[in-house]
């Protein structure tokens, strides 16, 4: 009897631990759902001016091209072995 009483209390402790946890989780999705939205407008002129003015769009148009050079190179090499 003692045993099953330990098992119910462990059991009950276990799900306010699992439910406390999920509850924790939801409330931090809503405050940064929260935040996103109050920010947005900084988020937003921050972004723009990361990418066209950060010289982040010229940085990426550079990773670009040489991924599109490294393929072709590989590509002409494999030809060449096959």
């Amino acid at each position: 009897m003692e045993l099953l009483a330990i098992l119910i209390i462990v059991a009950i402790i276990l799900a306010i631990i699992k439910v406390g946890s999920v509850l924790w989780r939801i409330i931090g999705v809503i405050f940064t759902i929260f935040l996103l939205w109050v920010f947005k407008d900084d988020l937003l002129n921050w972004g723009h001016w990361l990418i066209f003015e950060g010289g982040a769009a010229e940085f990426l148009q550079q990773v670009w091209s040489f991924l599109v050079e490294a393929f072709n190179t590989l590509k002409n090499w494999l030809s060449d072995v096959l």
